[in-house]
């Protein structure tokens, strides 16, 4: 769904009455409404006074303000607040990549999935030969040479005979080369030559060989930041930055998380089903490991032959991604407001002044901001003692 300035978004069961209708027995009728927050120029969401609550990223709530990442919980239906205009942003980046046949650096932290989206610029490339992966940190001068170059000799008959290399292994097809910072700087050098002339010297001749691959780097590092401190070639650099992506953490793109895990499943042969309590815990997690520390949430469950993982399989397998939960309901909630229906009561006075000094004292807007009339708040503010002749001249 996406949100409007210009509306009052209603979540909740009955089609008739929500304007994003919600099919979930747990979630009421007009379960929560989100809107347009002329100050704070961000969004509020408040609860209609439903019957099981709301709840924000773990913690139960009234109302507040949503942010880029938050996780909303009603019933047991999970919503993420997401900024389309950087996903939007990111799916045509990837979408350049496959239509560019420009070398490509990718970046972004360890685990969020850099050599699969090399795979993926491979094989959208159309490109006939073969995607070949190399680990530059394992690389040494005398090795690199060898494995990226290749050798030729003269004596065929040598156990030593002659091999391609990996660019060569590579001829009409794409070489990864993962973390690409480690390459020794003197293979920098040969490299960038080849890049730029496409021809490259096996080991052990004098003639050099046409060569056509597509190099696909990735780095965990600023290479911008290295390369202007001298630690990396500016002219290899330039080379590998035909196309530039940073791919985000997944804790950057919750929405996202769900999916990679079911789809991580998949690929190791499991169907996989996951519980309101588990999913939410799941997309709360800071995941440190990025696309390894859900892969190894797979290989756990996998080695359980189970398929379905609820908050009790959680606790056995990552117990700190169900205790991180626990520990965020048990906090106090981010407002005490029971909101927005008229008959219900405010549970502390210093909710009802917190919003009105968030207004500046309007009335009105505090009366639209939580769904209900000026006349309602007027007696909220009566029933807790709050001054509204002292309030009329805030702001």
């Amino acid at each position: 769904m996406e949100l409007d300035t210009a509306r009052v978004l209603t979540l909740g069961r009955d089609s008739k009455q929500a304007t994003y209708c919600i099919h979930d027995d747990l979630v009421s009728r007009q379960h929560a409404s989100i809107h347009w927050n002329d100050e704070s120029r961000s969004y509020r969401i408040v609860d209609r006074g439903s019957r099981n609550g709301l709840a924000i990223n773990g913690k139960r709530c009234n109302t507040t303000l949503l942010q880029v990442g938050d996780v909303i919980r009603l019933g047991m239906s999970l919503l993420v607040v997401v900024d389309e205009s950087n996903r939007t942003a990111f799916a045509q980046a990837k979408s350049a990549l496959y239509r560019n046949s420009g070398h490509v650096l990718l970046t972004g932290e360890p685990g969020v999935g850099k050599e699969h989206l090399a795979q993926q610029i491979h094989r959208h490339s159309r490109r006939r030969g073969k995607f070949i992966a190399v680990d530059c940190a394992a690389l040494n001068h005398d090795t690199a040479v060898r494995e990226l170059f290749g050798i030729e000799r003269a004596d065929q008959s040598d156990s030593n005979a002659s091999n391609t290399g990996l660019l060569g292994a590579a001829e009409h097809g794409t070489l990864f080369l993962n973390e690409v910072a480690d390459l020794p700087n003197p293979i920098q050098v040969l490299l960038s030559r080849v890049m730029r002339r496409n021809r490259m010297r096996p080991v052990g001749t004098v003639t050099e060989q046409e060569t056509d691959v597509r190099i696909v780097a990735s780095t965990t590092v600023p290479l911008d930041r290295v390369t202007s401190r001298g630690m990396f070639r500016l002219d290899l650099y330039a080379r590998l930055t035909d196309i530039q992506i940073h791919i985000p953490a997944i804790r950057e793109r919750r929405q996202d998380i769900l999916e990679i895990l079911a789809n991580l499943a998949v690929s190791e042969g499991l169907k996989l089903r996951v519980d309101a309590d588990a999913a939410e815990a799941l997309l709360l997690g800071a995941w440190p490991l990025n696309v390894c520390g859900l892969r190894q949430v797979v290989a756990r469950i996998t080695s359980r032959k189970s398929g379905v993982l609820d908050l009790a399989t959680l606790r056995k397998i990552e117990p700190a991604l169900a205790t991180e939960l626990k520990s965020r309901r048990n906090s106090p909630t981010r407002s005490s407001v029971k909101l927005p229906n008229a008959h219900k009561t405010l549970r502390e006075r210093s909710s009802l002044e917190q919003l009105l000094a968030e207004h500046h004292g309007n009335v009105a807007k505090v009366a639209k901001d939580l769904g209900t009339t000026r006349a309602q708040i007027y007696r909220w503010m009566s029933r807790l003692g709050i001054d509204v002749d002292s309030l009329r001249g805030i702001g």
